[in-house]
């Protein structure tokens, strides 16, 4: 990925977090209707709860465009004359932050899984 343009970084970053987002929900919908609640999963009140609320887990990886490439990047000033040199520095703060986003959005994504995994093995 480190040669790749932040264009082609920021298409391959949609198609993860989308791709990733129908999975999530196609592991959803093999969640039992109804859930018994356990101290690992709880839904709902009472001894029994509806899947309905691991809907929320498959926006999880939307979650991965927060990420940021650094620190005050919006605020900080680029300190050269050069337009190419200023140009070059933006494409890489670009590309560092889409590797970030595409990284934390799988690290999310294997969160969600594995918690609708323990929802299905213990539903």
């Amino acid at each position: 990925m480190s040669k790749l343009p932040s264009k082609n970084l920021k298409w391959i970053r949609n198609a993860i977090i989308a791709a990733e987002m129908m999975v999530l929900f196609i592991i959803w919908s093999f969640i039992p209707e109804i859930i018994k609640n356990n101290p690992i999963v709880h839904v709902g009140n009472g001894k029994y709860g509806p899947r309905v609320g691991f809907l929320l887990l498959t926006l999880l990886p939307l979650l991965g465009l927060i990420a940021h490439g650094g620190s005050n990047w919006d605020n900080e000033e680029i300190h050269t004359d050069d337009a190419r040199e200023k140009a070059r520095i933006e494409v890489e703060r670009k590309t560092e932050t889409f590797k970030k986003q595409i990284l934390l959005s799988i690290a999310l994504f294997i969160l969600a899984f594995f918690v609708i995994i323990v929802a299905i093995i213990s539903g």
